[in-house]
Order: structure tokens, then sequence, then C-alpha cells
């Protein structure tokens, strides 16, 4: 083998480790989303037995608090 061909193989390699750390980047910030995401879920279903529970018991609070959006007027 030349010179010529470990560089080949030497910018291969290169790109293929740029590529696994492009990848571990996509798959840490979807389990950063998918995280949010079991969490907003996890509130959304409390809010809604606190609301069901004050509803049936006929006290608490029932009102549904509005979160704002982003970009939203």
């Amino acid at each position: 083998l030349g010179a010529d061909d470990y560089a080949a193989g030497q910018y291969n390699s290169n790109e293929l480790l740029a590529l696994i750390a492009l990848m571990d980047n996509d798959r840490d910030r979807y389990r950063t989303y998918m995280a949010a995401y079991d969490a907003r879920i996890a509130h959304i279903r409390n809010q809604r037995v606190a609301l069901t529970r004050n509803a049936l018991k006929g006290s608490g609070a029932l009102d549904i608090p509005v979160l704002a959006l982003a970009g939203a007027p």
C-alpha cells in the first residue's frame, strides 16, 4: 500500500467518525425530546386526575391552566 492508499483510508475513517458523532447527537436529542414529552404527558394526566377528583368532590379548583406557547400571540 502506498501513501495515497493510507491517506484515503484515513479520510474514510474520519468521515465515518464524523457520521457516528452526528448520529450520537441525533440519538441524544431524540432521547431528550422524548423525555420532555413523557414528562408533559405525565403532567397532563396528573392534572386530569386532580380536576376529576375536584369535580367529583365538589371542591377545589376546576380551572385548567393555559400555557403560553412559543410563537403564540
